[in-house]
């Protein structure tokens, strides 16, 4: 039998890996629009295409992996060096320290698909 996780934040309805994943998704989501992260998004900008949902024409960025282009909706803004694991409150300033870096050349615009190969072969 395998043994659950112990509830032990907000009220014992969260483990504390769900506590520590929300506190992560609200950082990353608190910081989605950092200057430097997106500077790269505007150099990635390679033209545009025509949307087939909406028949509009509309910005195609450049994934620096797959060489091929794609709508911003296809793309992630990648950290060259991971932001790393929030596990407890000691990793809270290392992980802030990577998220918020403020020097452009240490991100990189890749498809999801691309950012997630990448992701799986860092967890390996």
């Amino acid at each position: 039998m395998s043994q659950r996780a112990a509830r032990t934040r907000n009220a014992n309805t969260m483990t504390e890996a769900e506590y520590w994943g929300k506190v992560r998704s609200a950082l990353r989501k608190a910081f989605a629009y950092w200057k430097p992260a997106q500077a790269v998004l505007k150099q990635a900008e390679c033209g545009t295409r025509v949307n087939p949902k909406t028949g509009r024409h509309k910005k195609v960025y450049l994934c620096i992996s797959c060489l091929k282009t794609g709508f911003r909706e296809e793309m992630h803004i990648d950290h060259i060096d991971p932001c790393g694991s929030l596990r407890s409150a000691d990793d809270v300033a290392p992980f802030l320290e990577r998220l918020t870096c403020e020097d452009s050349s240490n991100y990189q615009l890749l498809h999801k698909t691309c950012h997630q190969e990448k992701t799986n072969q860092g967890r390996k």
